[in-house]
């Protein structure tokens, strides 16, 4: 910096505020410097600019000042044309400007900082700032003094929540809360509302703090999954949400079908029809129509959007849509008449698939089946016949690189009043293979009808086609080009058949329902591109915090049944103190803390005396 030295006034930043200081003495490019009654040490580098030489009369304290004071009193009603007439848009060195004198320049310096709507900075350059950027800047300051304000307005209410006591709030300050107190648990940002909550109750942990106050705002329920709740997902729905729906007009005769699914499910998007004829089959795979009903310009359907799937944990489902709707009005239950997209494949006596078609229909639901149902039923009709179409509809598919999957067992957990119960699940049970493959029936032609017609639409590829070990770790992923997909064997698929559960699905049958009604394409193809990012994010972050449940879950089922019992186990893998085990019981694996090691590969027992499911943290020992 030019001609400093000491009895000069100085410009600088501390803490954010710029300061007008008084250079005491120089050492070693250490400014020591009187700012106010307080003096302390700069770097020399974090001298912005130096003014005036002040006359040591009476004292340089007192000649500084008096100096502050006049210039302070001068910026209330500075003028500054000379400054705007030696600037443009373009950066200009500040050290080109002139000045008549140096308490002149200082001045305009500390006006030119403190205004920074009018003009910008960049390093030791300087210029006016535009039209435009002023109108930005003014709007930014509004908002922030908005905010301000709102903060103040809204810190009655939530203390009032954090006491237990009514309060009063409207549907925009709800949902604003709600939407900063995710974000932060998503992102952990740090906004004012946050800062203002931690400042309400010092004495408690910010994150139960959020979890009381999104619990008062039914943001979240009291059993709710807690992995879940501290996630930041969305939970709960407005309260004034409009859950209206339209309603298809009812056109030509009713199919009657029926459903095969978990005893408890009550989200049922799909539903089946089997009719036999001279020449063979006609088979009917119908899908819940929420294209239909749901306006893709509602705040429904921007609900479906932010949360991208339902979420099923052991407490319950978070569904995709409000649970009249995903349970009951669109969910194809039991005597009940419902709108469909409906696949209607002719299959022939030898099984083979002649003509297939997508329409819109009428299905009146006779029966909702249980998979354990179909399983006992399996020698009869229309079980037995469906059954071996599926094998049939099986075989077809591409064997060239064909999926070799295990069909394993997997057990799920449920919370049944204060009881977890477990639920072992065979994949490969007669029931869900004929469920299974007639979804990968409409999926895959549903797919195949797209490509047809060049429609737009969110396709499910893998990504590589190698041999069986690298599809295992082969990832799937959302584009707007279809490919093979391996995993099935066939040329391009899409998911189509649960749009009460995934959003994917909705968006795809939004897009079927224009083609068949010869409309053009709600979305194009670079209106899906833009999707998919925001949509993946989401299912990633979902997948963690489902496994993260189901570990907590599992703990807390071991913990309640089998604590202190030996446990027949197989050693995983060894890492310092502690050893990964596979307990084959239940085909998951668990990390014991434990003083004894054993080789992997070994099998073994353990027993857990200590299971905290809210750290993970499980002690143990094994028996040989």
């Amino acid at each position: 910096m030019n001609n400093l030295a000491p009895g000069s006034v100085v410009a600088f930043y501390n803490e954010g505020r710029l300061c007008i200081g008084f250079l005491l003495s120089l050492d070693q490019s250490r400014a020591h410097l009187l700012c106010n009654t307080c003096s302390f040490e700069l770097p020399e580098s974090r001298l912005l600019i130096s003014g005036p030489l002040l006359k040591p009369e009476p004292s340089p304290e007192e000649a500084y000042h008096a100096f502050q004071e006049k210039i302070l009193s001068e910026l209330d009603s500075y003028d500054s044309s000379k400054l705007d007439q030696q600037l443009t848009y373009d950066n200009k060195d500040w050290t080109e400007l002139v000045w008549a004198d140096k308490t002149e320049e200082f001045l305009a310096f500390l006006y030119s900082r403190e205004h920074p709507d009018l003009y910008a900075w960049k390093k030791s350059s300087i210029r006016l700032r535009s039209k435009e950027e002023r109108e930005r800047i003014d709007a930014e300051r509004f908002r922030k003094s908005e905010y301000s304000n709102w903060l103040e307005r809204v810190k009655p209410q939530l203390q009032a929540m954090l006491d237990g006591k009514a309060f009063d709030l409207d549907s925009i300050s709800r949902a604003s809360i709600i939407s900063e107190l995710r974000d932060h648990l998503l992102t952990g940002k740090h906004s004012g509302l946050i800062g203002l909550i931690s400042s309400l109750s010092v004495d408690e942990k910010l994150e139960e703090l959020i979890l009381r106050i999104r619990r008062a705002l039914n943001d979240l329920e009291q059993d709710t999954d807690p992995i879940l709740a501290s996630s930041g997902l969305p939970v709960g729905f407005p309260p004034d949400l409009d859950t209206e729906l339209y309603t298809p007009k009812l056109e030509g005769s009713i199919i009657k079908a029926f459903s095969i699914d978990e005893e408890d499910s009550c989200d049922l998007d799909d539903a089946i029809s089997l009719e036999e004829s001279e020449e063979g089959y006609c088979l009917g795979i119908h899908i819940s129509d929420l294209a239909s009903r749901i306006s893709p310009h509602s705040e429904l359907f921007q609900i479906a959007k932010e949360r991208v799937s339902s979420l099923y944990l052991t407490p319950g489902v978070t569904p995709l849509l409000p649970f009249e709707l995903s349970h009951d009005t669109l969910s194809l239950r039991e005597g009940k008449l419902k709108p469909c997209l409906s696949l209607s494949l002719h299959i022939d006596k030898d099984l083979k698939v002649r003509d297939w078609r997508f329409h819109h229909s009428w299905v009146e639901i006779y029966k909702n089946y249980s998979y354990r149902e179909v399983d006992r039923a399996l020698d009869q009709e229309p079980f037995c016949s469906l059954h071996k179409i599926c094998r049939a509809l099986s075989d077809t598919r591409d064997k060239q690189n064909p999926e070799q999957r295990d069909r394993q067992i997997q057990w799920y957990f449920k919370l049944s009043g204060d009881r977890i119960v477990g639920r072992r699940i065979d994949f490969g049970a007669p029931s869900r293979q004929i469920v299974e493959e007639l979804m990968v029936c409409y999926n895959s032609l549903f797919a195949s009808h797209a490509r047809a017609l060049n429609l737009p639409l969110l396709f499910r590829n893998v990504s590589n086609t190698g041999n069986l070990e690298e599809r295992q770790n082969s990832k799937a992923y959302l584009s707007t080009q279809a490919d093979y997909h391996p995993g099935i064997g066939v040329a391009a698929y899409a998911h189509a058949t649960s749009p009460i559960r995934r959003f994917t699905d909705l968006v795809n049958q939004i897009q079927m329902q224009k083609a068949l009604t010869g409309e053009e394409p709600l979305f194009g193809r670079n209106d899906l591109d833009s999707l998919i990012p925001g949509i993946e994010e989401k299912l990633l972050l979902i997948r963690e915090i489902a496994q993260a449940s189901d570990r907590y879950w599992f703990l807390c089922y071991l913990k309640q049944d089998y604590l202190n019992d030996p446990l027949p186990a197989i050693v995983s893998k060894q890492i310092k103190n502690s050893t990964w085990l596979e307990l084959p019981n239940w085909g998951k694996k668990i990390q014991v803390r434990m003083d004894t090691q054993a080789q992997v590969g070994e099998e073994l027992q353990v027993v857990l005396h200590e299971i905290k499911p809210e750290t993970g943290l499980v002690t143990g020992y094994l028996i040989s």
